[in-house]
């Protein structure tokens, strides 16, 4: 697994306890993601892209990638092509790069 995959899931799980603090009326894990997914996508991929240089596009695929459980509800996937142009394949595609490709820094 990359540097980048590791470091989208240590934000998501830091988002997760933000969450919790500043929000405590959600305390649920796929209203967490609801949050994340309305309010901070864009800052996770700003970071990923900042931190380590990695294309726009694949910071955003990743920085859906924590959210996977809200794909299950209809219409999410036209909801996540409306606001971000991005669907389910491509946010597969950069886990896949990320996590067993050839995307991102390798770990030691």
């Amino acid at each position: 697994m990359s540097q980048e995959a590791w470091a989208q899931i240590i934000i998501h799980e830091i988002l997760h306890g933000f969450i919790s603090i500043e929000q405590p009326t959600i305390n649920h894990p796929e209203l967490d993601h609801g949050f994340i997914f309305v309010n901070y996508v864009n800052s996770t991929k700003d970071l990923l892209v900042s931190a380590f240089g990695i294309d726009p596009s694949d910071a955003l695929t990743l920085s859906l990638n924590g959210i996977r459980d809200l794909w299950g509800y209809q219409g999410f996937e036209a909801l996540s092509i409306s606001k971000y142009g991005v669907n389910n394949s491509q946010v597969d595609a950069a886990f896949e790069k990320y996590t067993k490709g050839t995307g991102g820094t390798k770990c030691n």
